[in-house]
C-alpha cells in the first residue's frame, strides 16, 4: 500500500478548512445545545497494546481506538469522526479512514471493555518509521452535532513506528487416527481446521504482518497408535515430518479428530504439537501448544489488559467479541476453552522478538548428514523410550541449553571421537489441562518428550555408532545407551514403477531384510515431484505398504519425480529411491488447483457504509510452493465488481446492500480456485471529507497557500476558502477570473487574467484568511482565484498565492 503524493497539509489548514462551516453552525445553534467534543487520546492496537509501548507491525490489520471527551448538555450526545494517516509526511492512499462504528453516543467515562465506548478506525498500515495519525471528531456532515467550540476537535498523534516482520510458515496435518490399524479413514472435520477457522486464534493474537497457515503437501498423516494417554510419539513423528520436508516450514501441528482426555501437547521448546478438534476449545489449544514450541511454560495469570481481535477472527466458531477483556487468562494457562483466553503482553513480546518472526534472524541449516532423535523419558523411572532415530540431509542443529537449564545430557561418539557432548532442555507440555485449578484431565502424562538434531558423524565421514542420554535429572539411573547394530537394515521396492503412469493411484510395496534389530525397524516414505522438494507421506511406522493418490499431491515432473523409502534401525538408516516417473497425458489433469480460503470477512457480517472491510485470504500454490499474492489474488463483489487485489487488502467503498464477495487465486499454471463470503453494508450518513478544488500552482513570491475544500460545489453543497502562510495582518485583494492566462507580475505569475472581480481583504494575526460557505449549484461554471498581498519581505513588496480553479456544478 503506497502513500499518495499529496503533501501533508499544515495542521492549521486541516483544522480550519474542515471546521470553518461547523463553527458557524455551532454558533447559530448555541442556544439549542451546549456540548463540546474533544479527543483525549488514541490507542493503536494490533492485538495487544500497553500504554503505547507495544511494538507495531507494518502490513498487519490495525485498530485505532479513539477516546472522546464530552462536556456540556445533553449527556451521551452522539458523534462521528475521521482518521487521517500520514506516512513519512505524506497522506496515505487509504486515508482518510471512516470510523468502524460511528456515530456513537459518547459516555461520561469510556469503558475499554465496550467496543462502542470508543470511536474505532481500522486499516492496514505500511512499514514505516514515521506514521502520524490525525483524528477529527464531530466533522461536518449529516451526523454533525452542534457544539460550542469546534477548534479543539482535532487530535494529532506522535510518530509511530511500524516494523517489518517475516512471514511465519505454520503447516498443519490432518491426522488419520487409526489405533491398531484398519482401513477406514478417521480424519478431523476439515471445516474446523482449514485456514480461516483452525488458525483464527493465532491470526488474531500472534504478531507479524502475515502468518502463513497451510496444510502440509501430503493430504493427511496416518497414525496407528493411541493418543489417549499421551501424544509424545505422534509429536516425535510430526517433528520427523518437518525435518524431512524440503523446504522446511517453521512449525507443524497435527489435528486429531474430535476430543481428547486433554486439550493437546507439544514439545517445549520444539517445532511440533498436536491437539483436539473440539470446536469450543481447539483454536485456543492450537495457540497454546504453539506457545510451548516457542519455549513458553504454563502460567496461571490473566492478561491484565484489554486486547483487540481486529479482524474478529474468533467470530468463528464461537461468536466471540472484538474486544478481549482484561480478565481473560493468558493463552499459556492450561486447560482453557477458546472463550476464556487471549495473549498477555509478555508472551506477545516474546513471540515478536523470536527469530521465526524477525526478518533477519533465520537459523542456519547444517550442511551435511544430521541425526534426528525423538523419544520420551519416563518421569518417575528415568527410562528412555525412543520413537524415531534416523539420518537425513541438512537440518537445524539443536542448541545446548543455557547453563543450569538442561534436563537431559546428550553424548554421541564416532569410534573414540566425541561428536556431541551437551545438555538440552526438553519436555512435553505435560498435557494441556494439567495445571492446578484449570485441568481437563485427572491424569498426568508419565512421559516427557524430547527431540534433538545433531551432526550424524565426524568430519572424516564416520557415522555415530554410540549415543548416550543422561536422565539423572529425573532418576538415579545409568545413562541410556544406544549402539549401532552390526548390519544396516536392507530395504528395496518390491517392483519398479512404470515410467508413464496411467493411474494416479499407486500402491507402493517395499521389503526390508532385517538383522538383529529388525523388530524395531521403522519406515519413512517420501515423495519428490521434481527431484528437489521432499514431501513425507508416511513416517515412524512399521508398515511396508502404502497407497498414494498422486491426484492429491503436486504433479510429478517427467524424469525427475520419485518415491524414497528410508528404513531406520537404531543408528543405521538405509534409503532407496524408486525409478522416476510421470503421469500419462490422460490423467495430467491431476495438477492441483491452488488453496484459497476467505479468512475475513466472515459470512453474514454487517459493516457500516464507508467502514474499512478487511479482505484477508489464506492462499497457497501447492505446486510451486508459493504464497499467492498481488494480482494473482482478486476480490470481486456481485454488486461492485473488482474491489481489491492481494492476499491481505481492504476496501471502504462498497455500496449499500448485501454483497457476495468472491476471492479467486490463480497459480503459475493458470489453475484457479475460489471461495466466497457474504457481507452486508448498512447505510449511514458519512462525514464530509473535504473535496478540494484544483490547485493550478504558480504561487510566489512569498509562501501563502490558497485552498478551497468541502463539498463538490453541486447544488446543496458548500466549500470553504482558506489562505494560510501569508504575512500576518496584511492587506490584499482576491482576484476572480473566468480563464487562466499566467502573466508575469511583480516577480511572479498572475493567473486569472483578465480578472472580472476583486474582493479586498486582510489576513489575521496568524497570516490566515477564510471565506466559508461558498455555495455550489450555479454551474457549469469555472472561476479562477488568486490572492495578491502586500508583503514587505518580497523585493517588490508584493506576494502572490497559488491559483485555484473552482468548478461549480449544476
Amino acid at each position: 500500500m503506497e502513500p499518495d503524493s499529496h503533501p501533508r497539509p499544515p495542521r492549521s489548514f486541516v483544522k480550519r478548512a474542515m471546521l470553518g462551516m461547523a463553527s458557524l453552525i455551532s454558533f447559530a445553534s448555541a442556544s439549542i445545545a451546549q456540548v463540546d467534543f474533544t479527543v483525549s487520546g488514541i490507542e493503536v492496537n494490533q492485538g495487544v497494546q500497553i500504554n503505547g509501548t507495544t511494538p507495531l507491525t507494518g502490513g498487519r490489520s490495525t485498530m485505532v481506538r479513539t477516546t472522546i471527551n464530552l462536556s456540556g448538555f445533553p449527556p451521551m450526545a452522539p458523534t462521528d469522526g475521521i482518521l487521517r494517516v500520514f506516512v513519512d509526511g505524506i497522506e496515505a492512499s487509504f486515508s482518510p479512514v471512516f470510523s468502524d462504528n460511528g456515530p456513537i453516543p459518547i459516555p461520561t467515562v469510556a469503558n475499554p471493555a465496550n467496543e462502542d465506548d470508543t470511536l474505532n478506525f481500522i486499516f492496514i498500515p505500511p512499514v514505516s518509521n514515521d506514521v502520524v495519525f490525525e483524528v477529527e471528531v464531530n466533522p461536518m456532515g449529516p451526523n454533525f452535532t452542534p457544539e460550542t467550540d469546534t477548534t479543539n476537535n482535532l487530535f494529532t498523534s506522535t510518530s509511530h513506528v511500524f516494523e517489518a516482520l517475516d512471514v511465519a510458515d505454520f503447516v498443519y496435518s490432518p491426522v488419520d487416527l487409526r489405533p491398531g490399524g484398519g482401513g477406514t479413514p478417521n480424519l478431523p472435520d476439515p471445516d474446523l481446521i482449514k485456514p480461516g477457522v483452525g488458525d483464527n486464534f493465532i491470526q488474531g493474537c500472534f504478531p507479524g504482518g502475515e502468518l502463513l497457515y497451510r496444510r502440509t503437501d501430503a493430504p493427511s498423516k496416518l497414525w496407528t497408535s493411541s493418543v489417549q494417554g499421551s501424544g509424545s510419539a505422534l509429536i516425535s513423528s510430526l517433528n520427523a515430518d518437518l525435518n524431512l520436508m524440503s523446504p522446511r516450514p517453521d512449525r507443524i501441528y497435527g489435528w486429531v479428530p474430535g476430543s481428547l482426555p486433554y486439550n493437546g501437547q507439544a514439545q517445549l521448546p520444539g517445532v511440533a504439537g498436536m491437539g483436539n478438534t473440539q470446536n469450543i476449545r481447539h483454536q485456543r489449544t492450537y495457540a497454546h501448544e504453539m506457545g510451548h514450541t516457542f519455549g513458553f511454560f504454563h502460567i496461571s495469570s490473566t492478561t491484565g489488559h484489554f486486547g483487540v481481535d481486529v479482524e474478529n477472527h474468533l467470530n468463528i466458531t464461537e461468536s466471540l467479541p472484538v474486544i478481549k477483556n482484561q480478565t481473560l487468562f493468558d493463552i499459556m494457562v492450561a486447560g482453557l476453552l477458546t472463550n476464556q483466553a487471549w495473549i498477555g503482553e509478555t508472551n506477545y513480546l516474546n513471540l515478536y522478538n523470536n527469530s521465526v518472526f524477525q526478518t533477519e534472524s533465520a537459523e542456519a541449516i547444517h550442511r551435511g548428514p544430521t541425526l534426528y532423535v525423538g523419544g520420551a523419558v519416563h518421569r518417575e523411572t528415568g527410562q528412555v523410550e525412543l520413537y524415531d532415530v534416523f539420518t537425513f540431509e541438512g537440518g537445524t542443529l539443536t542448541k545446548p541449553a543455557a547453563p543450569g537449564r538442561g534436563n537431559l545430557g546428550i553424548k554421541a561418539f564416532a569410534g573414540e571421537q566425541t561428536i556431541v557432548d551437551m545438555p538440552i532442555l526438553s519436555q512435553t507440555s505435560n498435557v494441556d489441562g494439567n495445571c492446578s485449578g484449570h485441568r481437563d484431565s485427572a491424569s498426568q502424562d508419565p512421559l516427557i518428550g524430547f527431540s534433538f538434531v545433531i551432526p550424524a558423524g565426524s568430519a572424516s565421514g564416520r557415522g555415530i555408532d554410540r549415543l548416550q542420554i543422561d536422565t539423572s535429572a529425573y532418576a538415579e539411573v545409568a545413562p541410556f545407551e544406544l549402539r549401532a547394530s552390526v548390519q544396516r537394515p536392507r530395504v528395496a521396492f518390491a517392483s519398479s514403477l512404470e515410467p508413464l503412469l496411467t493411474d494416479s493411484k499407486v500402491t507402493l510395496d517395499w521389503g526390508g531384510v532385517g538383522t538383529e534389530a529388525s523388530s524395531t525397524t521403522k519406515y519413512y516414505l517420501c515423495y519428490s515431484p521434481d527431484g528437489e522438494r521432499m514431501i513425507p507421506l508416511m513416517t515412524s511406522l512399521p508398515l511396508t505398504r502404502f497407497e498414494v493418490d498422486l491426484a492429491e499431491l503436486p504433479a510429478p515432473v517427467a524424469g525427475k519425480a520419485f518415491f524414497e523409502v528410508m528404513a531406520a534401525d537404531g543408528l543405521h538408516t538405509t534409503k532407496v529411491r524408486s525409478t522416476s516417473f510421470a503421469l500419462a497425458p490422460s490423467i495430467e489433469s491431476a495438477v492441483l488447483t491452488p488453496e484459497i480460503h476467505v479468512m475475513t470477512p466472515d459470512s453474514g457480517k454487517n459493516f457500516l457504509q464507508g467502514a474499512t472491510v478487511i479482505l484477508h485470504a489464506g492462499t497457497w500454490d501447492i505446486d510451486d510452493q508459493a504464497l499467492l499474492d498481488g494480482a494473482d489474488v482478486q476480490w470481486t463483489s456481485n454488486l461492485d465488481g473488482l474491489i481489491g487485489t492481494g492476499r491481505h487488502t481492504s476496501v471502504s467503498t462498497l455500496s449499500v446492500g448485501v454483497h457476495t464477495i468472491t476471492v479467486e487465486g490463480t497459480d503459475s499454471d493458470g489453475m484457479t480456485s475460489t471461495d466466497t463470503t457474504k457481507a452486508t453494508i448498512v447505510s449511514r450518513g458519512l462525514p464530509l471529507v473535504g473535496t478540494c478544488q484544483t490547485d493550478l500552482g504558480f504561487g510566489g513570491p512569498g509562501n501563502s497557500f490558497l485552498s478551497v475544500c468541502g463539498g463538490d460545489l453541486s447544488t446543496g453543497t458548500t466549500a470553504d476558502l482558506l489562505l494560510t502562510n501569508a504575512p500576518a495582518s496584511t492587506n490584499g485583494i482576491l482576484l476572480f477570473g473566468l480563464s487562466a492566462n499566467p502573466t508575469p507580475f511583480k516577480g511572479g505569475m498572475l493567473v486569472p487574467v483578465p480578472f472580472v472581480a476583486t474582493l479586498p481583504m486582510s489576513t489575521d494575526s496568524l497570516g490566515e484568511y477564510e471565506l466559508n460557505g461558498i455555495a455550489g449549484g450555479i454551474g457549469p461554471l469555472s472561476l479562477i482565484l488568486q490572492f495578491v498581498l502586500s508583503d514587505p519581505a518580497q523585493i517588490r513588496g508584493v506576494g502572490l498565492s497559488n491559483a485555484v480553479q473552482l468548478d461549480f456544478l449544476p
